[in-house]
């Protein structure tokens, strides 16, 4: 249990600067717990930062109907789904998103990238 935790940390730390190598330890992290929502779906979003969009958005897809209520799970398939360019879908779950926690930083942040576009 405690290395998957250590392999997913590891993974988010770099997620964004290195998402070739976090890509590495999330798979691992995922690899271990099939079922953690949370690793499935972070490691569907380091797929898309790395065109694998198909792949990446049906795992964070899968995430979500694991567990609707936590919002990094709705989170990452907007901004996957944003950094695919297709903002009419990640409008969608970024208004689920606000649902559950309307003043989240993370929400807030991909909301206002949203506006740029």
């Amino acid at each position: 249990r405690e290395a998957r935790e250590k392999l997913f940390k590891e993974g988010l730390i770099i997620i964004r600067n290195n998402p070739v190598r976090a890509e590495k330890y999330l798979k691992m992290a995922y690899m271990l717990d099939k079922t953690n929502p949370l690793f499935m779906s972070y490691y569907g979003l380091v797929l898309v930062f790395l065109n694998k969009v198909k792949d990446g958005v049906e795992l964070m897809e899968k995430a979500l109907q694991k567990d609707n209520n936590i919002i990094e799970l709705h989170l990452n398939l907007a901004e996957g789904l944003i950094s695919a360019g297709r903002i009419k879908e990640a409008k969608g779950y970024l208004k689920r998103a606000s649902r559950i926690d309307r003043k989240n930083s993370r929400l807030l942040k991909l909301l206002e990238k949203m506006k740029r576009r």
